[in-house]
């Protein structure tokens, strides 16, 4: 959960207020809005709710209140501007809230840049008729046929 809740929180800013929804106003975004108060509450009942543990949705508080408190700090720093994500060829003076996964070790505030690296597939589980649960497994390969009358792709007619 850890590696992927900078990015959430940052994503529901930015979705949440076009105030916040620019590169460059992740210096605006001031972690005692009543915004960041709403985030929290949310993502902590929903991970309360999906555990069935409201420990889980208490550290998932603390997590964020952790990244939020960092989040100030860095939009605090005199002489620089915060933007999400540092552009290339930018000027010395804007600096990147998230860090991306190869700027080197991970950090609080590094962030999957791709759904490929995030963690891998599950296999898909169906209910069935009964109430039980079946594994979908990767679909059987067969070539096509084409019925007698219709052409078959790439084929001369």
């Amino acid at each position: 959960m850890d590696r992927g809740l900078s990015g959430v929180l940052v994503a529901l800013v930015r979705d949440l207020s076009d105030t916040y929804n620019g590169n460059l106003k992740a210096s605006k975004f001031d972690r005692n809005d009543e915004l960041a108060d709403h985030i929290v509450r949310y993502l902590k009942r929903r991970a309360g709710n999906v555990s069935g543990d409201n420990a889980v949705g208490t550290g998932v508080e603390r997590q964020l209140d952790a990244r939020l408190d960092q989040w100030n700090t860095e939009r605090k720093v005199p002489g620089r501007r915060l933007a999400y994500d540092r552009p290339g060829g930018a000027s010395d003076d804007i600096a990147g809230l998230l860090r991306r996964p190869e700027e080197g070790s991970w950090r609080r505030m590094t962030c999957q840049t791709s759904l490929r690296n995030v963690d891998q597939g599950i296999r898909l589980l169906l209910d069935r008729e009964d109430g039980s649960l079946a594994s979908v497994g990767d679909p059987p390969f067969g070539p096509v046929t084409a019925e007698v009358g219709q052409a078959v792709d790439g084929a001369d007619d």
